[in-house]
């Protein structure tokens, strides 16, 4: 969704704990956590009728469509963000509801065909947002409006996001009226303070199914620049080094350096003093950067294509095979019909009789 956005060099990644101590930030700034549990009716804070005057520096909008809490939650991290780029769908949104309260702006959400259009491609066909305009907005409860295509089989969701922002921890819950203010902190210290305050809901959740959701900084294209600068500097290096020779035929296009790895301008310093055992040392030090960059790629782009694959399964309908199957295996006599609990009791009653010995007749006929 991000990508359909256009919202460039950031990620969601899934977390498998809320211990956040390993969301470090040279793997990518994190812009807020989503929660992701089944819902569950709470208690508004005490302090919610106070009026925060700091409220009005996050940008908040309000769930008053169904079947949107997600993408709201991720647009929600995303407009309190400090991204550069945001994409165009975002940033005209940004635009258009500046102003407006989160009611107002969440009835925009629902009534924009670009945001609906990402939305329902990646939905499940049952979750797919077709009623997400002003026409049809719901009065139900929050449980009901989340919940519209679900069924007693089928649990329904909620999405919570959680940002830091002028020194402040905020929870970004769309069926609430505004952003709340959890705890004031560094910055160095709001995923660990975030961490406690979703342990809290976990524990209340006694053994509800939740995930965990980082929209963080996506260094790939950097790792990809990177790493294409280093094989030019490698090269270059390689030739001059194997013929044991001065930097003076080959003309030097490639930048030197490259942030987080001196090696590269180490070696090049090395030509210039001539000290050719200075360089071979060096330049194993790149080559082995070289691996890494290299295997890192491999993975990040083998990540990306397991998601992808991920979500085609999660959207392709499965529903018209299944029916085939059932229909099928019906005809051919490989699965019956499930008996009626009336149909079990009388049958086990004429089994029951059956097995009873027929009664003696006590009586003497007639002559």
């Amino acid at each position: 969704m991000l990508k359909e956005y256009g919202v460039k060099d950031t990620k969601a990644e899934e977390l498998f704990s809320n211990d956040f101590t390993d969301l470090k930030d040279d793997e990518g700034l994190v812009h807020g956590i989503i929660f992701i549990s089944e819902y569950q009716d709470e208690p508004l804070p005490k302090e919610w009728e106070n009026e925060d005057p700091d409220e009005d520096e996050i940008v908040f909008t309000s769930q008053v469509v169904t079947n949107a809490c997600g993408t709201l939650a991720l647009m929600n991290v995303v407009l309190n963000s400090e991204i550069k780029e945001k994409g165009e769908v975002i940033n005209n949104f940004n635009e258009f509801t500046e102003g407006f309260s989160s009611v107002n702006r969440g009835l925009c959400l629902g009534n924009s065909e670009e945001i609906r259009r990402i939305h329902n491609s990646y939905s499940p066909a049952t979750h797919q947002a077709d009623n997400l305009n002003i026409h049809k907005v719901s009065t139900e409860s929050p449980e009901q409006q989340n919940s519209v295509f679900t069924d007693e089989y089928e649990k329904v969701y909620h999405y919570i996001a959680y940002i830091y922002k002028n020194g402040f921890v905020w929870e970004l819950d769309g069926l609430k009226a505004r952003p709340y203010k959890i705890r004031k902190c560094k910055q160095d210290e709001w995923l660990k303070q975030t961490g406690l305050v979703i342990q809290n809901r976990m524990d209340a959740l006694n053994g509800f199914d939740f995930s965990l959701m980082a929209i963080r900084h996506d260094n790939y294209n950097k790792i990809v620049t990177d790493t294409n600068i280093l094989n030019a500097n490698i090269r270059s290096l390689d030739s001059i080094c194997n013929n044991n020779a001065p930097l003076t035929h080959i003309e030097q296009k490639e930048p030197k350096e490259i942030e987080g790895l001196p090696s590269v301008a180490a070696a090049w310093k090395d030509i210039e003093l001539k000290d050719f055992k200075s360089l071979k040392t060096h330049l194993e030090q790149l080559k082995d950067k070289q691996i890494f960059y290299s295997n890192n790629i491999r993975n990040i782009e083998d990540n990306k294509f397991a998601s992808i694959s991920n979500i085609k399964r999660q959207k392709f309908d499965y529903f018209p095979f299944i029916d085939t199957i059932i229909r099928k295996a019906y005809k051919r006599g490989l699965i019956k019909e499930p008996e009626v609990e009336e149909e079990k009791v009388v049958k086990k009653r004429k089994k029951a009789a059956a097995k009873k010995p027929a009664k003696k007749s006590t009586t003497r006929s007639k002559k």
